[in-house]
């Protein structure tokens, strides 16, 4: 039997009513169809969110802030077993001190809290995760083991360690609030991503996405029971949806993603683009291989390129000295056949990563593949009827039907980002510069457009014309004019001028202002030429608005 704590239980919220309601009924999945529908006021059903930066943790937060307030304003008791108030996580790893102290909150508030993390993360070998100490110190309930636990205390046990069989990680990232708006309904929303709610992630390149499909929820919730509940996890695949999610574990039942992974490369025809922590030579159910069937698309046309994390690949630190990580021949074996492999370290910490686990397939119908799984074989299985032995999740979105592309075009000016935020680690490796290699694949039928259109107030005095000069053809003039036009209405010494061009994705464009005087004569604004990279932003994947002032 597993070692259970049961510290006092933390003090319940004040001023409460002694009424113990029903709760709402959980909505049920909805019919198959195509496409998801986009959530409340037009939002995206999922919306990705990218490291390095705050914005991952911010969203967290603000989850987490939205349930405490919603069950403070609820002054009703409500019993354990009925309690709608939920947040349910499943971490591999949980160091960030504010997640941690608005769990507290959130069970002291009212809130049912319950939280799964990988055994092999806590104790005496690993002292700096203090997790479970901080939890169970604040009147948390706690079980070192999710094995043998009865019914009940697998659903009331607030901290439950997964002891996953052999070697296995418990590798899940997924987060899933739940609670009654004034009007009845049930609000879910669930993040899952690469991104662990640790103190240093907001320093890794990484990826979470906050999900408000009640179908796609319900398939992660279900998949988080079973593992708490030492049950199987039972993988299904409809290929009328636009999402589809796969896990990954030893007990796992259904389609494996490694196989479905290898059906995109194989009728892929215009692009491959790898961004994955942790690469290795995936084989199939049918024993192919990840390496031949890259090499299988590049030689029938298809672009392929890939970035890794030189500390898994190579297993080597950021000081060159030898690392945890084994060294593997995926990258030399992708390389000696002219895929161009990149690995990059992320040096902005003793324990960062180029930690994206990603992949976008094709640019006129995208699909991309993402979440928490690494594409190794303790992840995915090894042929045959192998299962992986870690606890993962692998998202596939087929952007084109779901979005109109939009999820493959931010996943794309990602993957350019990371190309580029590393690109100085080239030096002297004989890699294809990245900035060329960039503009060659620009060139690629079906490359994403991006309209840019720059709204700009001049300061400048009446009847003096506004262009926008650059080296970037876009930006040459026509009939002896110094650059693009903007287009004023010169009333006042201050107006608006605004233009839009069309640029490829990922395009670095250098700019500056010049005016020109009635007389002909040329000024450019002083100072340094603006960087501008047209990537998306916000909910827009194909457009950019730039503003400011030009005096």
């Amino acid at each position: 039997m597993p070692r259970i704590h049961r510290p006092s239980p933390p003090p319940s919220p004040a001023s409460v009513d002694s009424v113990t309601p029903a709760a709402p009924a959980r909505p049920a999945e909805p019919a198959a169809v195509d496409r998801f529908s986009p959530g409340a006021a037009g939002a995206p059903a999922i919306e990705t969110i990218f490291t390095p930066g705050d914005a991952a943790k911010k969203a967290e937060l603000a989850l987490l802030d939205e349930i405490i307030a919603a069950r403070k304003a609820d002054r009703r008791t409500l019993g354990a077993s009925e309690n709608p108030y939920r947040i349910e996580y499943a971490i591999y790893n949980m160091t960030d001190p504010e997640v941690i102290g608005r769990l507290i909150e959130a069970a002291r508030a009212g809130v049912k809290v319950q939280v799964l993390i990988d055994a092999n993360q806590i104790g005496p070998h690993k002292p700096h995760n203090t997790v479970v100490n901080e939890l169970t110190s604040a009147g948390f309930t706690h079980a070192e083991s999710h094995k043998g636990l009865s019914a009940e205390e697998r659903r009331d046990l607030q901290v439950i360690e997964i002891d996953m069989p052999g070697e296995g990680l418990f590798h899940f990232k997924s987060r899933y609030f739940a609670f009654p708006e004034a009007s009845g309904r049930l609000k879910e929303t669930l993040l899952t991503g690469s991104h662990n709610p640790q103190s240093s992630a907001h320093k890794n390149d990484e990826s979470l996405h906050k999900i408000t499909e009640p179908a796609l929820i319900k398939k992660y919730v279900e998949a988080y029971r079973a593992l708490r509940d030492g049950q199987p996890v039972r993988n299904e695949w409809s290929d009328g949806a636009a999402v589809n999610v796969l896990f990954t574990a030893p007990s796992t039942q259904g389609p494996k993603p490694v196989d479905k992974i290898f059906e995109l490369i194989d009728q892929e025809r215009e692009l491959v683009f790898l961004t994955v922590f942790s690469l290795r030579n995936l084989e199939s159910s049918r024993g192919e291989k990840l390496v031949d069937k890259l090499i299988a698309a590049k030689e029938r046309g298809v672009p392929v390129v890939v970035v890794t994390d030189r500390k898994s690949s190579d297993g080597v630190g950021p000081d060159g000295a030898p690392s945890a990580h084994d060294a593997d021949p995926t990258d030399e074996l992708l390389e000696r056949a002219g895929i161009p492999v990149y690995e990059y370290t992320n040096k902005a910490g003793p324990r960062t990563a180029m930690h994206l686990k990603s992949a976008v397939f094709g640019l006129t119908d995208m699909k991309v593949v993402t979440d928490t799984g690494n594409w190794t074989a303790a992840t995915m299985g090894s042929g045959g009827a192998s299962r992986g032995k870690n606890a993962e999740s692998i998202l596939f979105v087929d952007s084109g039907r779901y979005d109109g592309n939009a999820t493959g075009r931010v996943y794309l000016a990602e993957f350019l980002r990371v190309m580029r935020k590393y690109a100085d680690q080239n030096a002297g490796t004989g890699k294809p510069d990245v900035e060329r290699l960039i503009s060659e694949l620009q060139a690629s039928p079906g490359w994403p457009e991006v309209k840019v259109s720059f709204d700009l107030m001049a300061r400048a005095m009446s009847g003096r014309e506004v262009y926008l000069t650059g080296p970037h053809p876009a930006l040459a003039g026509r009939d002896g004019a110094p650059g693009l036009k903007l287009d004023t209405d010169p009333g006042t010494a201050a107006f608006r001028a605004r233009a839009d061009v069309e640029l490829p994705l990922g395009t670095r464009l250098e700019y500056r202002f010049a005016r020109r005087d009635d007389s002909g004569r040329v000024e450019h604004t002083p100072g340094e030429s603006a960087i501008l990279v047209v990537e998306p932003t916000g909910s827009r994947a194909d457009a950019l608005t730039v503003g400011g002032e030009v005096g």
